[in-house]
């Protein structure tokens, strides 16, 4: 990544010698040459202003900034002034005159009708002019910043363009959560920060200004209150083609909503625009890097780092989305939103992670998560909500299961056929045994009934026997009995309630007396037959029309 951030920064970036900053104000103070202080003015903050301002953050708090440029305490302005004062003698050999306590008093009177909540930062004029136009003063600050650099600096070798030279190792790293300072961070414990990560004084613009360039260009969302940073790395460093790839195809999809689409009646217009079906259509010449960050204060914490994903394994993860919808007959749409419905924090990250890489992802977990919102929504459908919010969810609860499976080469439909009842269970991999497809027409069973109870009594008594979907697996056994019992006090029969009686009950029949599924897997076998009643349901209503066509 260090490599493609360089070669970022070398194409893209403005090299500039401030710092990036928001506020809502900016205090400024007027000085001559000599340091006097000539008037106060406070202004709203404006970005085309920030070159103006020359803030350059020095990555402590004492000082916060390199320049007479700082956010300002608005409690104490005192403390401010002194650091002002500080940084205007180091870079222009004038202090403040007069009395800063006085000067902090005037201070509290001007800002005082500003909201706490309202960042303000202070900075100075010198004879009218901003620090950024007085070019003695930008002059010092490059002078200033390569002195620290060399007083820091050790004789090495730079990781990147490995010419002997200067080199330091410490504050390097664009984004925040890299530290030297903890033990055991570094691989092969703690050691000399110069060895782990040396860099020059040109490489280490290179990588901060690429840093820069992702975080303004190149950051995408990808589902709802999940962002993520996007950087790119050729196979073959050519810096005409990064460009091309950049500007054409990576930075107009930027901001955009990611995740594998949303809508399904709109996937074949945005899809066109979205970035991972961008880049799916190019070929392997890069690959791409996804770094998932959560800001937190002024530190961030990386949530997710996806290293070397090509191209065409963002067109295999396309394939699976289409196989999933296929499968579940392009009424339920995959995205990662659709997964975050179901995982929470480092479960979800797990998700991503496994899906991208094609690794397992935690059965037990997976199955879990599921169930527990399975759970809380059928709480809220006995409370009357309608039963088709249950069983959307069901169905895009089986997406989230079959595109992991997909992703690792576990969803094969090409020998599958749903022209029978056999054939349509032998399509899902969860189903591949007796007992599993058993429970599954339970399931189905289930559904009718509750539908039933709803239709005459506008209610559905029988969801409390599903146990919150915490049935064991003798439960099941169980059931078959009570639903037909139900189903014969309802006087609902017919030929497919008959039929669909006698095939669970042959599966029941076959299973091994210990069956090898968990707990979990039963019972999500069990949600996913009343999700996917409807569906057996027409297939047997297709059944019957051969049926009645080869009798003439």
């Amino acid at each position: 990544m260090l490599k493609a951030l360089a070669l970022l920064g070398e194409v893209f970036g403005k090299y500039t010698l401030w710092d990036d900053f928001t506020a809502d104000y900016i205090l400024v103070l007027e000085l001559d040459r000599e340091g006097n202080l000539k008037g106060i003015d406070l202004e709203e903050f404006t970005k085309d202003r920030v070159g103006k301002y020359l803030y350059k953050n020095s990555g402590t708090s004492n000082p916060p900034s390199w320049t007479p440029t700082l956010a300002l305490n608005k409690k104490e302005p005192i403390k401010s002034l002194r650091l002002l004062n500080r940084q205007l003698k180091e870079l222009l050999g004038i202090e403040l005159k007069g009395d800063l306590r006085k000067l902090s008093e005037r201070i509290k009177e001007t800002i005082k009708e500003i909201l706490k909540k309202e960042t303000i930062f202070i900075t100075t004029k010198i004879g009218g002019k901003y620090l950024g136009e007085i070019p003695e003063v930008v002059e010092n600050l490059k002078k200033f910043l390569k002195r620290r650099f060399e007083e820091r600096a050790t004789d090495g070798v730079c990781s990147l363009c490995l010419e002997p030279t200067k080199v330091v190792g410490k504050d390097n790293f664009p984004f925040k959560f890299y530290t030297l300072d903890k033990p055991g961070f570094i691989h092969g414990g703690f050691k000399n920060e110069t060895y782990v990560f040396p860099l020059c004084w040109d490489c280490i613009q290179k990588v901060k200004e690429g840093g820069n360039y992702v975080r303004e260009k190149l950051k995408f969302s990808f589902t709802k209150g999940v962002n993520f940073y996007l950087i790119p790395e050729l196979v073959r460093e050519d810096k005409q083609t990064l460009k091309r790839l950049v500007e054409r195809i990576l930075q107009p999809q930027a901001e955009t909503e990611d995740g594998l689409t949303e809508e399904r009646e709109k996937s074949l217009i945005s899809d066109e625009r979205r970035i991972f079906k961008r880049i799916s259509k190019e070929g392997n010449y890069f690959y791409i890097h996804l770094l998932f960050i959560t800001k937190e204060q002024s530190a961030e914490r990386i949530d997710l780092y996806l290293q070397g994903i090509y191209p065409s394994r963002l067109k295999d993860l396309f394939e699976c989305k289409r196989k999933v919808e296929d499968l579940l007959e392009e009424e339920i749409t995959f995205n990662y939103s659709t997964a975050r419905e179901f995982l929470k924090d480092n479960a979800f990250y797990e998700y991503i992670y496994s899906t991208f890489r094609g690794t397992p992802f935690d059965k037990n977990t997976l199955l879990g998560s599921v169930l527990e919102k399975l759970r809380t929504i059928s709480v809220e459908v006995e409370k009357g909500e309608p039963l088709s919010k249950l069983v959307f969810a069901i169905k895009r609860a089986l997406a989230v299961y079959l595109f992991e499976l997909c992703t690792r080469g576990g969803l094969n439909m090409s020998e599958q056929s749903r022209e029978t009842l056999e054939g349509f269970l032998n399509q899902f991999p969860h189903l591949k045994g007796d007992f599993e497809k058993g429970v599954f027409l339970l399931g189905v069973l289930t559904q009718t009934l509750l539908e039933k109870q709803y239709g005459e009594r506008g209610n559905k008594p029988f969801l409390k026997k599903l146990k919150g979907f915490k049935l064991h697996l003798e439960d099941f056994i169980g059931l078959y009995p009570e639903l037909r019992a139900k189903f014969e006090e309802y006087d609902f029969w017919g030929k497919k309630i008959a039929l669909l009686f006698e095939e669970a009950g042959r599966y029941l029949l076959r299973s091994p007396e210990k069956p090898k599924v968990s707990q979990r897997e039963a019972n999500f076998i069990f949600a996913t037959g009343m999700g996917l009643k409807k569906e057996v349901f027409e297939l047997l209503k297709e059944e019957e029309k051969e049926e009645v066509a080869q009798n003439g």
